[in-house]
């Protein structure tokens, strides 16, 4: 138990001394000025950023990422299944093992294992 505790105390350490700085996100997005970037929500172990674009970051262990809503969505749109090709028939009946065949397809369409 005293171990797990340790640990978990490192570990809030950690984060809490690597919480980046104003002036790292400045150096980040590339800014010469100050102007328009803004820490949001500093909760000690990681902090919110804006900038002037209205993009969010999220500031942790001295990195940035964007978690813009678009940005996410996005990153996540590459997993999805391409459903407007027009190879897809919607309103095509089919039995449980031509479905399972198609199903097959789609999925090693995507890469996903």
């Amino acid at each position: 138990m005293k171990k797990i505790l340790i640990a978990v105390t490192l570990i809030l350490l950690l984060l809490t001394i690597t919480n980046p700085s104003i002036k790292r996100f400045k150096d980040f997005v590339g800014s010469n000025s100050y102007r328009g970037l803004r820490r949001t929500n500093n909760l000690i172990l990681f902090s919110y950023y804006t900038n002037n674009e209205e993009k969010k970051y999220l500031g942790v262990l001295f990195n940035f990422f964007d978690v813009t809503k678009q940005s996410v969505k996005k990153q996540y749109d590459s997993y999805l299944p391409d459903t407007t090709s027009s190879n897809i028939d919607i309103n095509k009946r089919m039995s449980d093992s031509e479905f399972n065949k198609e199903f097959d397809k789609a999925v090693k369409k995507t890469g996903i294992k």
